[in-house]
């Protein structure tokens, strides 16, 4: 038996390049999203999870969740494309996101699609809220690792 064990390590980066905050969390892998890795494994899906979203509602993430609850669309922060690379069992998704506006974040997922109304999300977390200014940067930095148990 496996299980999934998941850490977003958060980066605030300031328009001159300075890290202004560096936050590390646990995560929450959904129940949505352990169907889809079984369906993977069983070849009943070829899509794998790539990208990366952030959201404004700081209600806990549970199992049950299946999507963030109020995801952000507008000012730099659409859901993107991550560089995902494998180490072992670790996979690790890798996106900064440049503001175009200031904006204040509370949830973050890993999804398998860019469109919102199709795409499943295998983890969630929430954080307190984070408020940044138009030009800062946000850097995502999320491993999923895969454990005996």
């Amino acid at each position: 038996m496996v299980e999934l064990q998941g850490i977003l390590i958060r980066r605030v980066i300031k328009n001159d390049g300075q890290v202004i905050e560096f936050a590390p969390a646990h995560n929450t892998i959904v129940n949505v999203g352990r169907y889809h890795v079984a369906d993977m494994i069983g070849k009943k899906s070829s899509r794998g999870f790539t990208h990366l979203a952030m959201g404004t509602n700081r209600t806990g993430a549970t199992p049950a969740n299946s999507a963030l609850v109020s995801e952000l669309t507008t000012g730099g922060l659409t859901r993107a494309a991550a560089t995902v690379t494998r180490t072992l069992t670790t996979v690790q998704f890798v996106k900064t996101f440049t503001l175009t506006t200031a904006k204040s974040i509370m949830e973050y997922g890993i999804f398998n699609s860019q469109t919102i109304a199709v795409g499943t999300m295998m983890s969630r977390i929430t954080q307190a809220t984070l408020t940044l200014a138009n030009a800062n940067k946000i850097q995502l930095d999320w491993s999923i690792g895969v454990r005996r148990v």
